[in-house]
């Protein structure tokens, strides 16, 4: 599993290939989604790819916008935080490929998640590859709709020794 998500983000930037890939890492919590992703972004050689890091947070699912406001601070009252954070994005695909991680989305607000699915959705025609790690089971309706969009979903199996776990679904 870690050899294809590391297969799918790898090959784009290596072939700097005009289009991208989005992949989704479900996992039980604590199995270690965190720290593949982490593995993967370190192992794209230096000056690639333009990386960029976003994360839920437990507790905040209520601030909106929170990977706009991770990927471009603060933004001037009348700035729609979603088309900034495209435009940016877009912006930097013009100078080659971008990998957009973005960790823990089960703790995104709805307006991330949707823009997340904007930009799993320009993937297809951008040098963009967008990483999202989440919890497995049944997600809110617009985690669902950006697992459902996403080209690869993989899932990461419970360590040996680790409690088993199962979603209902």
């Amino acid at each position: 599993m870690e050899r294809t998500a590391r297969e799918l983000i790898l090959g784009m930037i290596r072939r700097q290939a005009p289009t991208g890939v989005s992949v989704v890492i479900e996992g039980a919590p604590g199995v270690g989604k965190t720290f593949l992703a982490g593995e993967i972004l370190a192992s794209i050689p230096p000056g690639q790819a333009k990386v960029l890091r976003a994360a839920g947070q437990q507790g905040r699912r209520n601030d909106p916008f929170t990977v706009a406001s991770q990927l471009l601070g603060d933004l001037a009252r009348d700035t729609d935080p979603a088309d900034a954070t495209f435009d940016h994005v877009d912006e930097l695909c013009a100078d080659g490929p971008v990998v957009l991680c973005a960790d823990d989305a089960h703790h995104l607000d709805a307006a991330s998640l949707m823009l997340l699915r904007r930009l799993v959705w320009a993937s297809r025609s951008l040098p963009l590859a967008v990483l999202v790690t989440t919890w497995p089971g049944p997600p809110r309706e617009p985690l669902a709709m950006l697992i459902r969009q996403a080209q690869a979903r993989l899932w990461l199996p419970p360590r040996s020794g680790s409690p088993r776990w199962s979603a209902k679904g």
